[in-house]
């Protein structure tokens, strides 16, 4: 199974793991501050346990008895599975399968050894110091993946996971809610979207940055974008992006991790410069594309910019932080330690997207909310709502 781990030092790792007796076969490591995550994946893989779903485990298969041995009769059915997930009610587990009968002389079976873990990104500049909270979130995390992952709607369901607010609910309806988590500032997040690209632009109405993004595909890329009403938060592919409606005051434009940092940082300065606002860029992307990115646009000109690139050498994480405007950020609130810019992370550039009053973390789930997909020509556009 995979498990997902967010580390007291802000960084986000996963990997592939068969447990031992409901234990981890090996000591955890996180790969950007090295402290011991084996007790929190531990209680994942716990927490994982209490959450099997009614009808979705895969069927058990059988061996067949030798000649002259009796079948026993088949159980009782299972009652059926509730058409929707509810939280606040223990799933029913199912009756544990008859062992199977194997014939003497069988030759034995041995398991193949743990698979070593495979690391995702970490989250440079995360949220450091609550580390019951990091705990807390960790351990829903998995859980989300899993009732997700089950309900066969992960690929759908991927925005939700990202977003610390949904963990919150589901922790209240787990009775587990923290209420410190959500309260305090170190939690108080812009950037809620992992391995995509996000645009953030100061408009009021989406619709008129659609026309304004046509108009941008259409005369620098000399390609089309067909627009349809979607679903919000059903993810982007290759060719699309979401258009979500206004919040506070803001547009939000959610496009995929392979959108090339030329196109959508020329598209960022257009739309600044197009109605004459502030426009904010990120990239939060997977640890192979060797660097994030942020932006700021204003008025048709770059203020400030930071690209944080990340390599590996002997096996450990280097981290450069090349940046530029760096007055606009000291002017904005950032305030550098020793080592200065090159200290400067997402989360600093999260604290100025707040000072600039943009304000994200405070918005809801809404299962009706509709946003603008836009698909460039030659990609099949989804079906309209």
């Amino acid at each position: 199974m995979e498990i997902k781990i967010l580390c007291a030092c802000g960084a986000k790792f996963k990997f592939d793991v068969e447990p031992v007796n409901g234990q981890m076969p090996w000591a955890v490591k996180c790969p950007v501050c090295g402290a011991d995550g084996t007790a929190q994946a531990n209680a994942i893989l716990q927490a994982l346990a209490g959450t099997t779903l009614v009808g979705l485990a895969p069927p058990t298969e059988i061996a067949p008895p030798p000649p002259g041995v009796a079948l026993a009769p088949p159980p009782a059915p299972l009652p059926a599975s509730p058409g929707r997930l509810r939280l606040g009610q223990p799933p029913v587990a199912p009756p544990p399968p008859e062992p199977a009968v194997e014939p003497e002389g069988a030759p034995e079976e041995f398991a193949p050894p743990p698979p070593r873990p495979r690391m995702a990104s970490p989250r440079l500049g995360g949220n450091v110091g609550n580390k019951q909270a990091g705990k807390l979130v960790g351990i829903l995390t998995a859980i989300v993946v899993a009732v997700v992952a089950g309900l066969g709607a992960w690929k759908y369901g991927g925005k939700w996971f990202h977003r610390l607010l949904v963990v919150d609910e589901i922790s209240k309806a787990l009775g587990e809610a923290n209420a410190e988590v959500k309260n305090s500032d170190e939690w108080k997040s812009n950037f809620d979207y992992s391995e995509e690209v996000v645009i953030y632009i100061q408009h009021k109405d989406h619709k008129a940055v659609a026309d304004a993004c046509q108009e941008f595909w259409k005369e620098k890329l000399h390609k089309t974008l067909t627009l349809s009403v979607v679903p919000a938060d059903e993810g982007v592919e290759e060719g699309e992006y979401e258009l979500q409606p206004s919040h506070h005051g803001w547009v939000r434009l959610v496009g995929p991790a392979e959108w090339p940092a030329p196109q959508y940082e020329a598209l960022a300065l257009h739309l600044s410069q197009k109605f004459n606002t502030l426009v904010f860029e990120s990239s939060d992307v997977d640890v192979a594309e060797t660097a994030y990115r942020f932006g700021v646009y204003e008025a048709g000109a770059r203020k400030f910019y930071a690209k944080i690139e990340i390599k590996t050498v002997n096996d450990e994480l280097d981290v450069k932080v090349t940046t530029e405007g760096n007055e606009w950020a000291f002017a904005h609130g950032f305030k550098p330690g020793e080592k200065g810019f090159q200290e400067f992370g997402m989360e600093d550039a999260d604290k100025i997207t707040q000072k600039c009053g943009m304000k994200f973390w405070d918005e809801k789930f809404n299962e009706n909310k509709k946003s603008l997909l836009l698909t460039e020509g030659g990609r099949k556009a989804r079906a309209p709502e």
